[in-house]
């Protein structure tokens, strides 16, 4: 039904339990945790990368403890984070990986598409995604053999195969890593919404690569200019699903911060939305018992990105004459700022 349900299977399947705890990036989409902390576990947030937004390695390796049970990585935008350092990480430590590739869907990492490199991987296919299943839709993937009981994990546990008796099923609890069972969940889509999926995805190639030129025509315009940190864009070994145009300022050489450009921006009728506030920010982390002040203070890097530094720019189609304005008006602003 959508990415989220691909994460709350993922960490079944890796044996979650209460009182285990989720290591998740400090900015991303609340659903990244939803799922665990319906589950009675506990979730550690993780510093950034204030250049790509992506969670830090470093700082994963700090919080690491003996009741750590997953580690979440999350595509923001569809740019890989280090996946090497996450899954050498994982692999020290006998922790699983549930891949948030919610916006990587087509992406890679090193020769190996986004989603597929940790234990479980999930991607999303909301409406506002490169590729849309009518309004909602998610994919959950896996390398291991518990992928064969996927088809049960969708349907609350149906296991057809071996009928109980005087009767067409059974319902059986999904087997977790470490032999911990859990109940499975209805995440049950529909066939026309699998249709338009697979539409859409034959034409996946091309909508990636005018993502791609749209924000290469963004770089190549904001090149030089003084306080403009430029997206990244991609390597021999990374290949992002440009869903977002990751647009950071630099605020020691302006007037002002991120928070004055978009107020700026928005008078002048150009979208730009900051994918995602920091998790401790919301209401619910404290009424859930979290010691938020401490968490935000753990996490600096977030919170300096976030009130400073970044928003994003759609790269979804745009005319010429659009993201002319677009690259116009972003120049036009920083400019006022450095007066």
């Amino acid at each position: 039904t959508n990415a989220t349900a691909g994460f709350e299977i993922g960490l079944k399947f890796s044996g979650l339990k209460p009182g285990d705890e989720v290591i998740a990036p400090a900015i991303t989409f609340c659903s990244t945790i939803s799922p665990a902390l319906e589950m009675g576990a506990k979730v550690v947030l993780a510093d950034i990368d204030p250049r790509t937004l992506n969670i830090d390695p470093e700082d994963v390796a700090r919080k690491i403890t003996s009741k750590t049970k997953v580690i979440m990585p999350v595509y923001i935008g569809g740019y890989p984070p280090d996946m090497d350092a996450i899954m050498k990480l994982a692999e020290e430590n006998n922790i699983s990986v549930v891949e948030d590739a919610a916006h990587a869907f087509g992406g890679s990492y090193k020769g190996k598409m986004s989603g597929t490199i940790g234990h479980f991987g999930s991607y999303s296919f909301h409406e506002v995604k490169n590729v849309n299943a009518l309004g909602e839709g998610g994919i959950v993937v896996t390398n291991e053999p518990c992928g064969e009981d996927f088809p049960k994990a969708r349907f609350v546990g149906f296991d057809i195969a071996h009928p109980i008796d005087k009767w067409l099923y059974d319902v059986v609890a999904l087997k977790g890593k470490g032999g911990y069972y859990t109940a499975a969940g209805n995440h049950s889509a529909t066939e026309i919404q699998a249709v338009a999926l697979l539409s859409q995805i034959r034409r996946l190639r091309d909508i990636i690569a005018i993502r791609r030129r749209n924000a290469e025509y963004l770089n190549k315009r904001f090149e030089g200019i003084e306080g403009i940190v430029p997206c990244p864009l991609d390597t021999d070994d990374i290949k992002s699903t440009y869903h977002l145009y990751l647009f950071q300022l630099d605020p020691d050489k302006l007037k002002g911060d991120i928070q004055d450009f978009k107020k700026k921006l928005t008078e002048k009728g150009v979208t730009q939305v900051a994918h995602f506030a920091p998790l401790y920010r919301f209401s619910y982390m404290k009424q859930l018992g979290y010691d938020t002040e401490a968490i935000r203070k753990s996490c600096p890097k977030a919170e300096e990105v976030f009130l400073h530094r970044f928003t994003h720019l759609p790269l979804y189609p745009l005319t010429q004459q659009q993201l002319e304005y677009m690259a116009d008006s972003v120049i036009e602003v920083v400019k006022e700022m450095r007066r």
